[in-house]
């Protein structure tokens, strides 16, 4: 009795399939790339996959800007925004950067002392003086 042939794939397609899947994943790499790109993918997936999208480029306040602060609106606009550089510049603080949204907001700081400026000038202060002992 013949041995009975098996039905396997070729070979070429499982390189086939082996090169679909690296080209997908540089895809994917590159689109997370940049923060402008995360933010651009996060906003235009549906809020079931906006759980699987890494947001590790983003600090905490561009994060809780994205998540939050946005509205579905706003995110339709940030969808429709195709520059890169118009994104970088409301995660950077820009206002007007994209029309309808938001920019993150910047944390601005106190014109005058603080508590801390004033420590260090107290401490600063103290170095400065002349040595007891030669105040005779």
């Amino acid at each position: 009795m013949p041995p009975k042939k098996l039905d396997l794939p070729d070979a070429q397609d499982a390189h086939d399939a082996k090169f679909a899947a690296e080209d997908q994943q540089r895809a994917a790499d590159f689109m997370l790339s940049s923060p402008a790109r995360v933010v651009m993918a996060w906003a235009g997936a549906s809020k079931e996959q906006r759980d699987t999208i890494p947001l590790t480029k983003l600090t905490d306040d561009q994060i809780d800007w994205l998540e939050v602060r946005l509205s579905d609106d706003q995110l339709k606009i940030l969808t429709a925004e195709k520059s890169e550089y118009k994104i970088e510049a409301a995660l950077n603080g820009q206002e007007g950067a994209i029309l309808g949204v938001p920019s993150v907001p910047t944390v601005k700081k106190k014109s005058g002392l603080d508590l801390t400026d004033r420590i260090q000038e107290f401490r600063m202060n103290g170095i400065e003086r002349a040595p007891a002992y030669a105040l005779n």
